[in-house]
């Protein structure tokens, strides 16, 4: 099993937003959990449906235009470590299974765009 992300990594991702979006970021987050969001059972309905189109309208609405400013941060940069461990693994005959969160899968740096432009075929697995 190869980890794609430390925690430490994690936490040096939002250490180095502005102050002020990691309070938003903070905010939405607990906002969303404390008043029961319905954002999350959309989520699952439109991963189960394999609707890649409302999973990321539903994600894209779950951010505020200060959060989905630092996209690049939160997902792309992210993605861009991930795919290089992940094509190491391959280098190496390994036998690859990847499970990522859903706002890796969908948006303007997804991994899936990434391995489609390295040549490789992504399958998803229900």
């Amino acid at each position: 099993m190869v980890q794609l992300e430390t925690l430490e990594g994690q936490l040096a991702l939002f250490d180095s937003m502005p102050h002020s979006q990691q309070l938003e970021f903070l905010s939405q987050s607990l906002e969303g959990f404390l008043l029961g969001d319905d954002t999350l059972s959309e989520l699952i309905k439109a991963w189960l449906a394999g609707d890649e189109e409302s999973l990321e309208r539903e994600l894209s609405s779950s951010f505020t235009e200060e959060i989905k400013s630092f996209e690049w941060g939160l997902f792309g940069r992210r993605n861009q470590l991930m795919l290089t461990k992940i094509v190491e693994s391959i280098a190496l005959n390994q036998v690859v299974f990847v499970v990522v969160g859903a706002g890796h899968i969908v948006g303007e740096h997804d991994l899936k765009s990434l391995f489609d432009q390295r040549g490789f075929r992504i399958t998803r697995i229900r």
